[in-house]
């Protein structure tokens, strides 16, 4: 039963994976200030015809800058870095780019740059004042035009803008109009998504915008999000773009065919798990009830005091004979010890006399109730009764009297 109910977490698990790993993605460690900085990726990897380019690291509201890949394979292995010249407490983002600038994974979630455990300073920079190029705004709204203001002495051409959202995508914005030293953009990201922005100039300066939430509310206009917001975004882009203003793209909707699949499958499977072990439980159950008992029930044995009271309401109050039988089977006189002889002998005995000591033997009066008839055990076999004795001495005289009187013997004197 154990192996079966964990069977369901196990497919669960296996359903979270698929759908996680089918992208790849940053995986920093600690970023400490002025020490190497090694960019590490889990997940699956790169889909075919993506070739990262660069690594974009995005200081919020400051000065960004570009790092560009020589081996593209290093990717899979990790990424180091020399120390970035950011102060402990400043918060960055990164993405990693194709050759035309576009973002072929997700961008990172928010990271930052810890305090040095030994005061360790010497990369960053001077405390030197720097010139803006660009004014940035930091309050817009779902589907809603923007202006930025640029200086005309430094910039002379309309900047791109591009929008990253961390842990999600990133795609240029598109420029309704311009004027000198003004352009307006449209925002076409979801409302209530945090956002920056990245302006380059013709020259590649780059500055970033500070890190914001799209305004808006449920009567936001939405026409701007099913449109594809760039020129060069390529499908990978367009993909990300897509599931993050509500419209899935065809991999993101592969991932969640299989995970909604995956879950699906967990979920009948723990249900089943969960109705075997009802079913056991119940069975298990009514097994036990089949054998409860009640002791309340069990009848104690009788104590030696009512077997005695018991024994002594049975005996006979008038009978003190230890030899003697209350209540006997049998009643007839035929199975009293008789007074005479019932069989037949060879000599004066069968004339045998009732002796007046022997009326003790005589037949108890039928006049009595049958439960007071006490009957006397039969005389022991080895003893001799006094009609036997008279018998013997009646045959002993009567042969005397027959024989001859020479054929008598007398017998010898002793003296």
């Amino acid at each position: 039963m154990s192996l079966l109910a964990g069977l369901p977490l196990r497919l669960f698990a296996f359903g979270v994976l698929v759908a996680s790993a089918a992208a790849l993605q940053f995986d920093f460690a600690d970023v400490q200030q002025c020490d190497q900085v090694t960019v590490s990726f889990s997940g699956s990897n790169l889909a075919p015809g993506l070739v990262p380019a660069s690594l974009q690291i995005l200081p919020i509201n400051s000065t960004a800058f570009n790092i560009s890949l020589v081996e593209p394979s290093l990717v899979y292995s990790g990424v180091a870095l020399t120390p970035l010249p950011f102060p402990a407490g400043t918060d960055f983002l990164t993405s990693l780019d194709d050759g035309t600038g576009d973002s072929i994974i997700s961008v990172s979630d928010v990271i930052r740059v810890l305090p040095s455990p030994i005061g360790n300073s010497s990369c960053l920079p001077n405390a030197t004042q720097v010139t803006r190029r660009f004014s940035l705004p930091f309050n817009v709204s779902q589907c809603e035009e923007f202006s930025i203001q640029y200086d005309t002495t430094l910039v002379s051409q309309p900047p791109n803008v591009r929008l990253y959202h961390p842990t999600g995508s990133s795609f240029p914005l598109n420029m309704v109009s311009s004027t000198v030293g003004e352009a307006t953009y449209i925002m076409g990201f979801s409302r209530e998504k945090d956002v920056l922005l990245l302006v380059t100039d013709e020259n590649g300066n780059m500055e970033t915008s500070p890190l914001f939430t799209v305004g808006g509310d449920a009567n936001s206009d939405s026409s701007c999000l099913h449109k594809n917001n760039g020129e060069k975004t390529d499908d990978r882009t367009a993909d990300m773009h897509h599931h993050h203003n509500g419209t899935p793209g065809p991999s993101n909707s592969r991932a969640l065919i299989i995970g909604v699949a995956s879950g699906g499958s967990a979920v009948v499977l723990i249900a089943i798990g969960v109705v075997i072990f009802v079913v056991r439980e119940r069975r298990k159950r009514r097994r036990n009830q089949r054998y409860n008992f009640d002791s309340s029930k069990i009848q104690m044995p009788p104590s030696n005091d009512s077997l005695n009271e018991k024994h002594t309401s049975e005996k006979s109050p008038s009978i003190t004979s230890p030899k003697a039988v209350s209540n006997p089977i049998y009643t007839s006189d035929a199975f009293v010890s008789p007074t005479r002889s019932t069989y037949q002998r060879g000599s004066l005995a069968s004339t045998a006399q009732i002796v007046p000591g022997d009326r003790t033997r005589q037949t108890v009066p039928t006049s009595m109730p049958p439960s007071q008839i006490i009957v006397e055990p039969p005389a022991e076999r080895g003893s001799l009764d006094s009609l036997d004795i008279e018998g013997m001495l009646n045959m002993a005289t009567y042969s005397l009297r027959t024989l001859p009187a020479g054929k008598i013997r007398k017998p010898r004197s002793t003296i």
